[in-house]
């Protein structure tokens, strides 16, 4: 056995360094010597009270110590159920904040989300309906079909006209003295004589 364990031991067995193992060792010593001595009656009686008293020392030392140790078994389960209590507290902890950057999560989504919402917002906004458009559209296109038809109808009235401008000088050549008259009209007619065509 080692010095340090050695002392560690006498450290125990003294308690809080009050010298509880010299006490009992003289109580051990003075009881010795009371058991072996042939003193007075008077004399063995007083050695017996010192020997009462140091009893009730080392008595009330012992219910000390033993009220010290259960007071630290009491602190110890006390720490143990601060230790259960915290580490739920820790593990509720940290469910709450999954959960809460699940949900700080979801807000950012949704954030996004509403921010695009209105980005597309305005760009509807900006641009008129489809059905209006469409109506548009189909004006336009009705328009454009009737002004092809007036295209085409003028388109042949100019033929008409360039067709009736070739053939008056040789229907109506210069000098005619018929006095018959043509009269070219804004109208495709052609007119001979008293007869339009």
């Amino acid at each position: 056995m080692g010095d340090e364990e050695i002392i560690r031991r006498r450290l125990m067995i003294d308690g809080d360094g009050t010298g509880d193992a010299r006490v009992m060792m003289m109580f051990m010593k003075s009881f010795i010597k009371w058991c072996s001595t042939d003193d007075s009656p008077q004399e063995c009686q007083n050695q017996f009270d010192r020997l009462l008293t140091q009893l009730a020392s080392i008595e009330h030392s012992s219910l000390k110590w033993k009220a010290i140790v259960g007071m630290n078994q009491e602190e110890i389960k006390h720490y143990e159920l601060l230790r259960d209590e915290t580490s739920r507290s820790v593990e509720d902890a940290y469910v709450a904040i999954g959960i809460a950057k699940q949900e700080l999560e979801e807000a950012r989504q949704v954030r996004r989300n509403r921010l695009e919402y209105d980005a597309l917002a305005r760009l509807i906004k900006e641009h008129p309906p489809r059905s209006d458009t469409a109506n548009k559209l189909a004006h336009l296109t009705q328009h454009l079909h009737s002004l092809k038809a007036s295209l085409k109808v003028l388109l042949k009235v100019v033929k008409n006209s360039s067709f009736s401008f070739y053939l008056q000088p040789m229907i109506y050549p210069k000098g005619n003295s018929t006095g018959d008259t043509c009269c070219v009209d804004s109208s495709p007619l052609v007119c001979i004589g008293s007869q339009c065509h």
